[in-house]
């Protein structure tokens, strides 16, 4: 069976995510078979078209991990074909406001939950070897919503968001909000994590999951705190920190062997 965004949260158990930004088949199969349950595909920070995200989508289900996309902004064609490509849930970056939260689901899912175009012979349906009638409505109980809130802004109006029906994750988007908030990539001044402390709390009052984030997993592994879902880092963090170690191991090697 398939692993999805919504068979992960309905599970109970803690799952663990990252966001691969490489446009990479092989680099995908890696770190699903590695262990994590889902992969963030992203559109907007990554060099990924959407032939390539397909791919990666594909890479996924193969190998056991959820895929999500996300797109750059609040735009109905980018979350249209992330959706119809197959993927099991959408990060819409960008919501900048109340009405950018209601349009992400608005074009996320279909009427009459929202005004997504409507075809029965797309990939998330099998291209239409599944059932033409009912596809729809199936597709709205699967399909996760996750909306990144950007800048101070929005972040004052999450009260009314976190009651928006159709979102099931809000998250803080702590690298944005920390620029936004005169600290940039300050992630754990004392700010930056109040304000993340607020989203998540109003969030869970009204039901829905807040994304933590961290540049490390050792920073969750020591934590006490328990989050409702952990993504770590991305696929060039990763990468980059064991080649920054493998750099100083290299230069301790030349400095040990010079004649």
């Amino acid at each position: 069976m398939k692993k999805t965004m919504r068979s992960l949260i309905e599970s109970g158990q803690p799952f663990i995510g990252t966001f691969m930004q490489l446009p990479s088949v092989e680099l995908t199969e890696m770190f699903a078979y590695s262990g994590f349950d889902f992969l963030i595909i992203d559109m907007e920070h990554g060099l990924i078209d959407y032939q390539q995200a397909v791919a990666m989508t594909r890479a996924c289900e193969n190998f056991g991990a959820a895929a999500m996309v996300r797109v750059p902004e609040v735009d109905e064609d980018k979350i249209k074909h992330a959706l119809d490509m197959g993927a099991s849930a959408i990060l819409v970056a960008g919501v900048h406001s109340y009405q950018d939260a209601l349009d992400a689901v608005r074009f996320a899912k279909y009427a009459p939950l929202g005004s997504r175009g409507a075809c029965p012979a797309v990939r998330a349906n099998h291209y239409g070897l599944d059932d033409h009638f009912t596809c729809y409505e199936r597709m709205n109980k699967e399909t996760v919503v996750f909306v990144g809130l950007e800048g101070p802004e929005v972040i004052a109006d999450i009260e009314r968001i976190a009651k928006i029906e159709g979102i099931d994750i809000l998250g803080g988007g702590p690298v944005d909000l920390s620029v936004a908030l005169g600290y940039p990539n300050q992630l754990e001044h004392p700010a930056v994590l109040e304000a993340i402390r607020n989203v998540k709390r109003i969030a869970n009052e009204n039901g829905k999951l807040y994304a933590a984030f961290s540049e490390s997993i050792d920073a969750f592994v020591e934590s006490d705190e328990k989050e409702d879902f952990y993504m770590l880092a991305g696929d060039n963090w990763l990468i980059g920190d064991v080649l920054k170690r493998l750099s100083e191991e290299m230069n301790l090697l030349r400095e040990k062997k010079k004649r």
